[in-house]
């Protein structure tokens, strides 16, 4: 997994931020928004052959990462990137009071016949 900063340009109208501009020279196959309302529980899952990145637009939000040494809980300030490779199980809860805005990406076409997602029990 990593953690992937990006510049925040603000001004009296508000912000824009760059999420994805090419320079990862991955052919993107799966954009997708999405939200979690309090208390909500996302992922648990992994990809076999996937990378994902999912940015949150606001939060908190806890990042539950499960590792070779043990399980890992993090929280990720909005506006970051997360990579994940294949393989690496991971799981998102809106640990806030209001509800959370993501956006993810994978380099894997979805489809129900082959979705590259497996279950992973963390939270």
């Amino acid at each position: 997994m990593e953690i992937i900063e990006k510049e925040k340009h603000e001004d009296e109208r508000g912000w824009v931020r760059e999420i994805y501009s090419g320079e990862l020279g991955e052919k993107l196959q799966n954009i997708h928004l999405g939200t979690m309302e309090p208390g909500a529980v996302r992922g648990n899952h992994c990809h076999e052959r996937s990378r994902e990145w999912i940015t949150f637009l606001n939060g908190p939000v806890e990042v539950y990462l499960e590792k070779s040494s043990g399980e890992e809980v993090f929280e990720i300030a909005p506006g970051k990137t997360l990579r994940f490779d294949p393989n690496e199980a991971h799981a998102f809860k809106n640990c806030g009071e209001n509800k959370v805005y993501f956006f993810a990406w994978r380099d894997h076409h979805y489809t129900d016949q082959d979705p590259d997602t497996e279950a992973t029990q963390l939270v």
